[in-house]
């Protein structure tokens, strides 16, 4: 066991006789630092070969003091008052959560890390055992003045409690730290966010008259596959058989974590065969993404919202991913819409939009190629038969939320 300091202007953590910094770029004078409460002191201890940092403060006599406490706990094997102590910061914890490898295996490690980031930039800095409901309650209001959409703010309240809970289990921080969370209530409800406008026809084909490029034919693929904005973006041509008739959806790629294949209707098949690279182009600088610029996959998410909203303004449709507004996951709510309308059972349309079977289903049910094959033709022939009629041509009519939060 030991007591450091880190400097107060380069941060370096040292021994807590050094006078000077050990950092020969610095050489801050921590004698007049300690004076002037400028350096903070911690203890090192070891627990099961793992190191365990605890920040003290700024008095050298607190941290010989728990250093001392840390040792009479260790010397009586109560080394589960060590771990849980409570002393971690908000910012450790967080950093200790994303690096399970549980944790950076998940798609959603991107938008984890993120979202907790937005906590961290206003209270990173407390120590769990410091946590109040005042802090939850605050940082919410905050976010809301900045105008972040209550989901985003839930999402982010979501994923701190996942943290502190797997802290909790592995006696990183004592139970009571979940009290700042209990009694706290969402500011969405379930399904109140739910996306409820759908693509009309003669909005699809306003969509389609006045974009260009890439743009128009991600829009055709949306509309007609149903497909999310990341599994577009994640589109190989070693996914797709031109020749059969088929995209394949990889498990890694879908949200559901399963591999789904849609049948290629006319005027996606259109599409594709225009793309489609000659056989010459296959070689050392080929890009096997269908969409990308410059040779390159799409990285910028939000290229792809700003082309969607020219076009909407364009075409004079409304954009938007809420009142009334079209975004991108618009023509996933209407390929599912559509489906519903015309009669397409349930376990067909969720295969084909890649939504999970409920209960038993997801074991026992397995749909053929020819009814999800027969389900897409039927699609094409309403859209091109002019019997459009049959169905809500002005807006969509809605199904249940649950196509909607996928």
């Amino acid at each position: 066991m030991a007591i450091t300091q880190r400097c107060n202007l380069c941060g370096r953590q040292q021994k807590s006789d050094n006078k000077k910094c050990a950092n020969p770029a610095c050489g801050n004078d921590l004698v007049q630092a300690r004076k002037q409460a400028k350096i903070v002191f911690y203890t090192m201890h070891r627990i099961d070969g793992r190191q365990k940092w605890e920040r003290i403060g700024t008095s050298l006599k607190e941290a010989q003091d728990a250093n001392g406490k840390r040792r009479a706990q260790k010397r009586e094997n109560r080394v589960w008052e060590i771990e849980a102590s409570g002393e971690a910061t908000i910012n450790e914890l967080c950093v200790w959560y994303l690096n399970l490898p549980e944790r950076k295996a998940l798609k959603t490690w991107k938008d984890m890390r993120k979202s907790l980031q937005a906590f961290r930039k206003y209270y990173g800095h407390l120590e769990t055992r410091e946590l109040r409901q005042e802090h939850i309650e605050t940082f919410r209001l905050k976010r809301q003045e900045e105008g972040i959409a209550g989901a985003t703010i839930d999402k982010t309240v979501t994923y701190l409690r996942a943290v502190i809970k797997k802290a909790i289990t592995n006696r990183l921080v004592p139970g009571y730290t979940q009290a700042a969370l209990e009694g706290i209530r969402r500011l969405v409800k379930e399904g109140q966010n739910a996306i409820d406008t759908a693509v009309s026809v003669p909005e699809y084909q306003a969509l389609i008259e006045n974009a260009q490029g890439h743009i128009k034919d991600l829009i055709t693929l949306a509309y007609w596959t149903g497909v999310r904005k990341g599994e577009l973006r994640a589109l190989r041509w070693k996914d797709i058989d031109l020749s059969r008739g088929w995209i394949t959806i990889p498990a890694e790629v879908n949200k559901t974590g399963v591999t789904r294949r849609i049948p290629i209707p006319r005027p996606v098949e259109e599409v594709l065969e225009r793309l489609r690279p000659a056989l010459h182009a296959v070689g050392e600088n080929y890009c096997d993404y269908v969409f990308q610029y410059k040779g390159k996959p799409f990285v910028r998410r939000s290229s792809w919202d700003k082309a969607l909203k020219q076009v909407c303004d364009k075409a004079k449709v409304k954009y938007g991913r809420y009142e009334g507004g079209i975004g991108w996951h618009a023509f996933r709510h209407t390929f599912v819409s559509n489906l519903a309308n015309l009669g397409v059972p349930d376990a067909v349309r969720k295969t084909l939009a890649g939504h999970s079977l409920e209960g038993m289903d997801k074991f026992y049910v397995k749909i053929s190629d020819e009814k999800l094959r027969e389900a897409m033709n039927q699609y094409y022939d309403w859209y091109i038969s002019g019997t459009s009629q049959k169905v809500d041509n002005t807006l969509t009519t809605r199904v249940s939320s649950a196509y909607n939060s996928n």
